[in-house]
């Protein structure tokens, strides 16, 4: 296929365009003039990968430069201990718990029951607008006024999200961006589970008496 197109032929073959271009740009020319480049999704993404990976060969030689250099010990044990987090962190979201000490400063957005999304910044979280700190959270992710001790449910933490690729401030606002990792129960769920939980714990203790009533019944 010829990569150099008029913009009024672009607009009679948009339809067929995705299949042609592969990972190939489209120049898109106007008027004679190149006025546009086009390109896929998939070549979008691609060209992307190899943006990041150069910045890491152009980082990771000023780095070399400069001294900043890890033993390959270092390292292993850095990222096993890091794996080991991350396997610990999967295990309690599977459970649904999550707490305060897993919060991760530029890593993670929380949304509070009001709506909102908050960063978490070192010692606080904050939207566009306002900040919270993080000393007014329970452990539990509940709201905690210590000052005047009293609670704001509607500053609760209802839910966290690592934060996607292209991720800005901006989609604090619409919440876009970003990979939900853990959520709270609904007060009604939770109740539901609480009941659940105690049913289960009495049929246990009701087949273990049947168990114990036949046992005694053979021996008579």
């Amino acid at each position: 296929m010829n990569n150099i197109i008029s913009i009024s032929d672009m607009k009679v073959r948009a339809g067929s365009l995705r299949d042609e271009l592969g990972l190939n740009p489209l120049f898109v020319t106007q008027n004679g003039k190149e006025s546009l480049v086009v390109q896929t999704h998939e070549a979008y993404e691609h060209q992307q990968e190899k943006i990041a990976f150069m910045e890491i060969l152009i980082n990771s030689r000023k780095d070399i430069e400069s001294g900043k250099t890890e033993l390959m010990d270092d390292f292993l044990n850095s990222v096993e201990e890091k794996i080991g987090m991350a396997e610990k962190e999967n295990t309690d979201q599977q459970n649904n718990t999550f707490t305060k000490s897993m919060l991760v400063s530029g890593e993670h957005v929380v949304k509070l029951r009001d709506g909102s999304y908050n960063l978490v910044m070192k010692d606080r979280i904050s939207d566009l607008g306002g900040w919270l700190s993080l000393d007014h959270l329970s452990e539990d992710l509940h709201h905690l006024d210590r000052e005047y001790s009293y609670n704001n449910e509607d500053l609760d933490i209802v839910a966290v999200y690592s934060l996607k690729k292209y991720f800005t401030l901006n989609n604090l606002e619409d919440g876009k961006e970003l990979t939900l990792i853990w959520q709270r129960e609904s007060p009604e769920k939770q109740k539901q589970l609480e009941v659940i939980q105690t049913l289960e714990e009495d049929l246990k203790r009701a087949q273990k008496a049947l168990e114990e009533a036949k046992s005694k019944l053979e021996e008579m």
